[in-house]
């Protein structure tokens, strides 16, 4: 996470060509990342009603993340998003897009990135149960240690304007999402 928000402070222009309020965003929120001692998790996933491919260019409203409203004071989001590693005890909780998030046409409900602290009213991380139940023979350090991996849900989340960084910038989400990283896609194409 930290070297894609290095990355997007780097690429602040392209990041804020439609939201020119943006740029300053990343840049304030890459300092505050740098100078304190912030854990980050992600929310990389959204959930599916269904695991066929079709599914993932049908997002739906009441099961992935959504914007819902702006606000004067800011983005309000609902829905959910999986893998969140960390979630529980991180201090941040990025949405960015990436490769399973695909849309078809322009939406600017699912084309966003923004961070919010993890103890935001609204945000509830659900962790996954521990794997202890393996042999400690087979799964050395899978037995002993775990990654807690989360599923974050959203409900009515709002996201104060300067914790937005992208939002209706369908060009540059898209391109994101059909890039394998998108720390140089970013930086290069958008």
């Amino acid at each position: 996470m930290n070297s894609i928000f290095t990355a997007w402070a780097g690429s602040s222009d392209t990041v804020a060509q439609d939201r020119p309020e943006f740029k300053q965003n990343v840049v304030d929120y890459h300092e505050f990342l740098r100078e304190n001692d912030v854990t980050l998790t992600h929310a990389l996933v959204n959930l599916q009603r269904s695991r066929t491919p079709a599914a993932a260019d049908n997002l739906t409203g009441d099961v992935a993340l959504t914007a819902v409203q702006q606000t004067d004071a800011g983005l309000v989001v609902r829905g959910s998003r999986v893998l969140a590693t960390l979630g529980p005890i991180s201090d941040e909780s990025p949405s960015i897009p990436l490769a399973s998030h695909r849309w078809r046409t322009y939406d600017w409900k699912h084309s966003f990135s923004f961070s919010i602290p993890c103890d935001t009213p609204g945000e509830v991380p659900v962790p996954a149960e521990p794997g202890r139940s393996r042999s400690h023979f087979d799964h050395p350090l899978g037995s002993r240690f775990e990654e807690m991996d989360a599923v974050v849900f959203f409900d009515d989340v709002l996201v104060p304007w300067e914790r937005v960084f992208l939002l209706g910038t369908w060009s540059c989400a898209t391109t994101m999402a059909r890039e394998r990283s998108p720390t140089p896609t970013l930086a290069t194409r958008c």
